[in-house]
């Protein structure tokens, strides 16, 4: 199950509003768990937390096509719900994220997104700590984006079930600490007869970090995933061995370095076997209590669903700049850069950015304005396309 890194005061979190006017990305992201609360020494507040955002917005080209584009306006609801529970050590958590959008004039693209999700962490022992998740989705592509292919009168759908069990041995500020990690996937597309997509995904994550100071960690990461498709000849394993170094360089400043190798082997001849670099970094900038910065970069290989294409690497470098004006108004900044590249002869280059401002009017009340701009290169004749999104948005928290 996706977590945020670190821990945000609810109210903190609804001067953000939401998956789409705060996330880089305008396709939606659910299962974040964006409403983390805590009190001021970080510690878990047991409790309930709803909050409800709706979002108006005009999109200048909804299908993100290169001719023929299509406008309209689109309303957006999302609501949330989560529970907090803590029993004597062990924190338990249950919630509820969806997205639903109208599309005014072409309601073929509205849909209804939705994640349910469950998570509890076991602080068994003061060495021995173990987490363990499990989590349905149902969701769908955005047209025009990376592995959605624009056919059908609707969007691609799929729902995805998964399962996660962690197991920890050791503290981080022990001289070393060791984590095992199981996840299982199931997706299955619903519609436009994308059901050879369909997949069960097995990985299995090891690390191992030491300490070479408090605030300095060496680490080594191997993994291994194994997808089965029903179309079987798209049945194929990554091996990935990553290794670097998290770091606390000082009070305003985190981080972590993971870079290494990865490759990527199909069991069917007609599928291309590829090898080559992976990369997570991100580095977390807090020159001011009011103001923070994110820098991201990353590179992997996916698995391909276009003709005649096995698998992409994608890389992606963003940049994400929040700054609150005031203690009522928060401006929030962000650009990225990423290059899919596929296995024939075709590479995509994608500029996406945005600019928000967000003021709480009251205690539990947050509006807000954005502009989000995207575009991509392709080097396959006809993919090209620009989108520029306006949005406009007010969310309301309850506690």
């Amino acid at each position: 199950m996706h977590k945020k890194g670190s821990v945000l005061s609810y109210r903190v979190a609804a001067i953000c509003l939401g998956v789409t006017v705060c996330g880089l990305s305008q396709a939606a992201a659910l299962g974040t768990y964006s409403v983390s609360p805590t009190d001021s020494d970080d510690r878990i507040v047991p409790g309930f937390y709803p909050n409800v955002e709706l979002d108006l917005g005009y999109n200048d080209n909804l299908l993100l096509t290169e001719t023929n584009k299509q406008s309209s306006l689109v309303a957006y609801l999302k609501p949330e719900l989560q529970w907090v529970g803590v029993i004597r050590k062990h924190l338990i958590r249950f919630g509820y994220q969806g997205e639903y959008a109208n599309v005014f004039d072409q309601s073929s693209e509205n849909y209804r997104d939705h994640f349910l999700g469950a998570d509890i962490t076991l602080d068994l022992t003061p060495k021995f700590t173990m987490n363990a998740g499990a989590n349905y989705r149902k969701e769908h592509e955005v047209r025009g984006t990376a592995g959605a292919l624009n056919i059908g009168t609707r969007p691609n759908q799929w729902d995805q079930s998964s399962v996660e069990v962690e197991a920890i041995y050791g503290r981080r500020i022990a001289t070393a600490q060791i984590a095992a990690k199981y996840e299982y996937y199931n997706r299955d597309f619903t519609n436009n007869a994308q059901s050879t997509r369909d997949y069960d995904a097995n990985i299995f994550t090891f690390a191992a970090y030491y300490n070479l100071g408090p605030k300095t960690q060496l680490l080594i990461e191997p993994s291994f995933s194994d997808y089965e498709y029903v179309n079987s000849a798209q049945d194929n394993t990554v091996r990935k061995l990553l290794a670097g170094v998290t770091w606390t360089a000082t009070a305003k400043t985190t981080g972590k370095l993971k870079i290494g190798r990865y490759s990527k082997d199909f069991d069917s001849a007609a599928f291309a076997d590829s090898s080559g670099a992976s990369a997570d970094i991100e580095v977390v900038w807090e020159p001011k209590t009011y103001s923070t910065v994110v820098l991201k970069i990353s590179r992997d290989v996916n698995d391909s669903s276009l003709a005649g294409s096995s698998s992409y690497e994608s890389s992606i470098a963003s940049l994400d700049w929040n700054h609150d004006l005031t203690d009522l108004t928060q401006l929030q900044l962000g650009a990225a850069y990423s290059v899919d590249d596929y296995d024939i002869t075709r590479k995509d280059k994608f500029i996406d950015g945005y600019i928000g401002i967000s003021r709480s009017v009251t205690r539990n009340l947050t509006l807000g304005v954005r502009y989000d701009y995207g575009q991509r290169k392709s080097s396959l004749a006809g993919n090209d396309y620009k989108n520029n999104l306006v949005m406009v948005g007010v969310k309301t928290t309850f506690d």
